[in-house]
């Protein structure tokens, strides 16, 4: 039995495949349909680190491969303003982490380090 003062009603945690469903209004008119419920993408992704030069110009980037759009980010505490997009800049060295969130309620978290301990030198040779 639903609650007839809806006007719309959702169903979670439904078994993939097909369902049958019916609506029977207050006058007792019915209508039944055939809705097909596909599986969902368990929720992937991969975080890459930009090393550092120097200073505060390292950045993160997520490649969300599998997952139910749309997402949420939950970046670690030392990543400010709490940013909901796929790629932060301007980070020292150190470790973060992301925890993404898909909208079926799926979460995953990966960790990365950004080190600027590593030496960058470029050259040109003179022939």
């Amino acid at each position: 039995i639903i609650d007839t003062t809806l006007s719309a009603v959702t169903f979670t945690n439904v078994s993939s495949g097909q369902h049958t469903v019916t609506i029977t209004d207050a006058t007792g008119c019915t209508q039944t349909t055939q809705v097909y419920v596909g599986e969902s993408e368990p929720l992937d992704f991969t975080l890459y680190s930009t090393s550092c030069g120097e200073g505060s110009d390292g950045t993160l980037t997520a490649l969300i491969s599998s997952g139910t759009p749309p997402f949420t980010f939950n970046w670690s505490d030392n990543i400010q303003n709490e940013p909901q997009q796929i790629q932060v800049t301007g980070l020292t060295a150190g470790t973060y982490s992301l925890i993404i969130t898909d909208s079926i309620g799926c979460s995953l978290e990966r960790s990365a380090i950004i080190d600027c301990d590593t030496l960058y030198a470029s050259y040109q040779t003179y022939g």
